[in-house]
């Protein structure tokens, strides 16, 4: 802005750096003082320049913003344990009225139309796409977003899963492993594997990079005569969101369970993928040696059934 003094003689003269600026509605705009407006959101405020006794003033209107929604995306949620997570938008005017487009939120999770809160407890995991409008007077706009509820720790396959091939025989010692990756970034907590009563011997498990790299390792003990077994590492593995990591065990003296053409499709347990054979060079993997030994090589799309323990926190 630029204050103009008019004097007695008809003169005129700028005294925009000698008066004093100010706004009457700073929540609106703010002016510096030399004349420099700022908007801050929608609505109507005085301008006013005063030099002594003497002022002027003039209104100023900021109109709204577009109305956008700029919540990028919303964090996981864990069954039985509350969930808060706040949507926000920027423009339009004020106040905002959120409200579902499409789709449904995660069962036991509810949306605040007046605060754009989603909030609840989980009641079953999965993953929920929907899509939510925000309304701000004449305006509104909708976004995609999702939510992955998972349980506090996750498996790709269930304890209660049993191979249909429990014992492969004989053979030499072995690593054993499968290729997976996760919606969401999180933690390795330990590795698992599902045993015959002759495979014997020690058992170590294994993560690597989809490269090579051993991120970490531990061996088993404790174990029962068959079944699942877990092993967990000294401390958890942070692993990232779409990236493919290798689980493996090392397998003695063979009687490991394996099922062929397991993986020509893959195994979903949300947010975990155990990759179908032909989307990363061949899954499950094997690597025969006398040392603990990156799996690189597949046969017929087995699985040895190598699993992980895999959690949203460490």
């Amino acid at each position: 802005f630029t204050a103009t003094g008019t004097y007695s003689d008809a003169s005129t003269q700028n005294l925009t750096s000698q008066v004093t600026w100010a706004s009457s509605a700073s929540g609106v705009a703010a002016v510096n003082a030399a004349g420099l407006a700022t908007a801050a959101s929608a609505g109507t405020t005085t301008i006013s320049a005063t030099l002594g006794a003497v002022s002027g003033s003039t209104l100023l209107t900021v109109s709204p913003g577009p109305l956008t929604i700029t919540t990028a995306a919303l964090p996981g949620g864990t069954p039985a344990v509350a969930y808060s997570a706040t949507l926000a938008a920027s423009g339009g005017t004020p106040p905002y009225t959120w409200s579902l487009a499409s789709g449904t939120l995660p069962a036991g999770l509810s949306l605040a139309a007046g605060t754009g809160v989603i909030s609840g407890t989980p009641t079953a995991t999965g993953t929920s796409n929907f899509t939510v409008r925000v309304t701000a007077g004449a305006q509104n706009t909708t976004k995609a977003l999702s939510i992955i509820i998972a349980s506090a720790t996750q498996t790709i396959w269930a304890s209660s899963t049993v191979p249909s091939v429990v014992d492969a025989g004989p053979d030499s010692a072995v690593n054993l492993g499968v290729k997976f990756r996760s919606d969401t970034a999180g933690f390795i907590r330990g590795i698992r594997f599902y045993k015959s009563t002759l495979n014997t011997g020690t058992h170590v498990g294994a993560l690597w990079s989809s490269t090579g790299t051993l991120l970490a390792s531990a061996t088993f003990s404790g174990e029962s005569g068959s079944g699942w077994q877990q092993v967990t590492f000294s401390s958890p593995v942070a692993i990232a969101a779409n990236t493919v990591y290798v689980a493996s065990y090392r397998c003695a003296n063979g009687h490991y369970s394996g099922n062929v053409n397991y993986f020509t499709t893959g195994v979903d347990n949300v947010p975990l993928h155990a990759l179908a054979t032909e989307v990363s060079g061949g899954n499950g993997v094997y690597a025969y040696g006398a040392t603990n030994t990156f799996p690189v090589n597949s046969y017929n799309a087995a699985n040895y059934w190598v699993d992980v323990v895999f959690s949203t926190t460490p």
